[in-house]
């Protein structure tokens, strides 16, 4: 074997992924036809994330040597992490026509369907790649992972023992195991395995996002929580999707049929209030107990950067809408204007974008969720002021409108100006003509003033909502990249 491709194998069993590139490269200028390291340089580029020059690589690779199996098994790779999913199968049915002989081949099968949500297929190829080889660790680790999503709890738990016995020192049947007690809400010891996890591949984000949800689940509202995603984990993203336009159409369906009953119309409400928390809840529980994480020492350690952030935003909104509620709460005159107590939730309301947000990749996705986020915001926080300062803008306006005299009289009878807006002008200044066309004109002006405000409000509650069921859908189309 070329010299530079024994330095590159080192290097890439030590994840050394730069130098091994520069050896490739240089046993490439030396036979540029040798299919092997074309494979491996776009294995280097694949897990730099330079997936552009990685697909040119496989292909060169593919072309150099077309009845080899190992450029068509790297290309799959690429294409399941650029989220190019129909692609990445077309490629691994290429390897196995080839091989079909190679576990590998099945275990990056596995992987692919594992990504796509698709576990009942992600089980068959494991096991497909089990009975070519039983002492595959990447298909043990990929039956353990897909019996536990598929609620299979027997032969998961046998599965995950089995995989610990074979490989005491394989970090992924240790996040496997993790993953299985945190299944059982045995938070614990999960904890312990995730550490052991990381002790042996301290990169590894199966195992970080698992010690997260276990130091989360100690919790016991969460635990709960939780245990209802992993149950809708199970299903593939369009049943996820049917699920929740079910959840959607039923709620309406029963509100409509309790409103036709005089004596249970009073329970209409609360369904729907209680489906608008439900949806809220399972949207942002997790960033929300991410926020609580971040009150613990070990906890803010635990949180990559990105999550701080988004949990940080999310609990700012709910901040933020509890402090509007409090302000309209105890703001003299606002039982008029039951309008801005929706506003103030809108706050809420936001945690949708904002999750929505922090799921996409780089690229128009990202950019075109910022805007959105951004915009919303913007008019969602200019609704609430407006909204918070309608009251006095509505006293001076009235004020205004009367001449020093009528004022005085008007004062006389009402003292308080936050009660202006109720009285009745004719009744306090006369039934004369002029006295009812202000009266006349000072509604209009009134009527249009918030008008204005609950207009651009309703526009807020549209964004809320397209973002709600454009994040949904977005989560069935995977960004490609």
């Amino acid at each position: 074997m070329n010299v530079h491709l024994q330095r590159a194998h080192l290097l890439l069993e030590q994840e050394r992924y730069e130098l091994a590139e520069n050896e490739l490269r240089m046993a490439l200028a030396e036979e540029s036809s040798n299919a092997y390291a074309h494979t491996l340089l776009a294995c280097c580029l694949r897990n730099q994330e330079r997936f552009d020059d990685a697909t040119e690589e496989a292909k060169l690779a593919i072309s150099t040597d077309p009845l080899s199996a190992h450029g068509y098994h790297e290309l799959a790779l690429i294409m399941r992490d650029r989220n190019r999913l129909q692609e990445a199968r077309a490629a691994i049915q290429e390897a196995l026509k080839l091989e079909p002989w190679e576990a590998g081949h099945f275990a990056v099968q596995s992987a692919i369907e594992a990504k796509a949500g698709q576990w009942q297929l992600c089980l068959e190829a494991a096991e497909r790649g089990l009975e070519q080889d039983p002492d595959s660790v990447m298909c043990t680790n990929l039956r353990s992972m897909a019996l536990m999503t598929l609620g299979r709890r027997g032969e998961a738990s046998d599965a995950a023992t089995s995989a610990l016995q074979r490989t005491p020192n394989n970090p992924v049947a240790h996040a496997n195991e993790g993953w299985r007690q945190l299944y059982l809400r045995q938070p614990e010891k999960a904890m312990q395995h995730f550490q052991e996890a990381l002790r042996l591949d301290p990169t590894s984000q199966y195992a970080q996002s698992g010690i997260i949800e276990a130091m989360k689940t100690r919790n016991i509202v969460y635990r709960w929580l939780f245990a209802f995603l992993l149950w809708t984990n199970r299903f593939s993203p369009r049943v996820q999707m049917m699920l929740a336009l079910g959840l959607l159409f039923g709620q309406r369906a029963l509100v409509s049929l309790l409103q036709m009953v005089p004596a249970l119309s009073p329970f209409a409400p609360v369904i729907a209030i209680g489906y608008v928390l439900f949806v809220w809840v399972t949207w942002s529980g997790s960033a929300l107990f991410d926020l609580v994480l971040l009150l613990s020492p070990f906890g803010r350690l635990a949180l990559p950067p990105v999550r701080k952030l988004k949990a940080t935003l999310i609990g700012g909104c709910v901040g933020l809408s509890i402090v509007s509620l409090v302000a309209f709460t105890f703001q003299s005159g606002s039982d008029v204007f039951v309008f801005r107590y929706i506003m103030a939730m809108l706050f809420l309301g936001m945690t949708f974008p904002l999750i929505t947000l922090f799921e996409q990749k780089r690229g128009i996705r990202k950019t075109v969720a910022l805007i959105w986020c951004a915009g919303l915001f913007l008019m969602i926080s200019t609704v609430n002021v407006r909204e918070f300062i309608q009251p006095y803008r509505i006293r001076a306006l009235i004020a205004q409108a009367l001449t020093d005299d009528q004022r005085a009289a008007v004062e006389k009878v009402q003292p308080e100006r936050s009660r202006w807006v109720d009285l009745d002008l004719p009744k306090v200044l006369g039934n004369e003509k002029k006295i009812i066309d202000l009266e006349a004109q000072l509604s209009e002006d009134i009527s249009q003033l918030i008008s204005a405000n609950q207009t651009l409000g309703i526009y807020c509650v549209y964004g809320i909502v397209l973002s709600t069921w454009g994040g949904s859908l977005l989560a069935l189309i995977p960004q490609k990249r």
